[in-house]
């Protein structure tokens, strides 16, 4: 680890250094299970490209205002089993450039969440495992990102909704279960 827990939480913000040893401190932090939200708020406006936090503990819509700062330069995100409601996805809405978004096992995010993201043309993958509240209807969402190619939905296909959903993501090509 390129700085100790202790040393981290010494500084105000990472914006400084360049982005790949922001990048490198932030997933050492994240990998050790030492980031924390105080420490969160020195990486705001950082740039940063990969922001993988899934199963991470305390993730909520408090850390999601600094996630959304990296703005353009954002291109992965995953949240999985966070407590995350619609409105912290929400945050996501200007990371225009984002490419892959995670949120397994996240059950407080629903089909109102899914319109925040629509605009996020730039998404090729999207995984949004076991999250139950997701019914067919807010997956409609999905059709009209050109560039997604791979959306990954688990064992979500009980109902007669997520079998017509289903269809038309073969037909479109967008499917993938695994």
């Amino acid at each position: 680890m390129l700085l100790s827990r202790w040393d981290v939480d010494k500084y105000k913000s990472f914006s400084m250094p360049p982005r790949d040893i922001t990048q490198q401190i932030f997933s050492e932090l994240v990998f050790s299970r030492c980031l924390t939200k105080a420490s969160l708020k020195a990486f705001r406006d950082c740039a940063l490209q990969d922001v993988l936090l899934g199963d991470y503990p305390r993730v909520k819509d408090r850390w999601m205002d600094v996630i959304a700062s990296q703005g353009s330069s954002l291109l992965s995100a995953d949240l999985s089993g966070s407590a995350v409601i619609d409105t912290g996805l929400g945050c996501l809405k200007d990371c225009t450039n984002l490419e892959a978004l995670t949120f397994n096992y996240c059950d407080r995010i629903s089909e109102c969440g899914l319109k925040y993201i629509s605009g996020l043309t730039n998404l090729t993958s999207l995984s949004l495992k076991k999250s139950n509240i997701i019914t067919a209807a807010g997956m409609h969402v999905f059709f009209q990102l050109s560039k997604l190619g791979k959306v990954r939905h688990g064992e979500m296909l009980g109902d007669s909704g997520w079998i017509r959903a289903h269809q038309r993501f073969v037909m479109h090509g967008l499917i993938s279960e695994q």
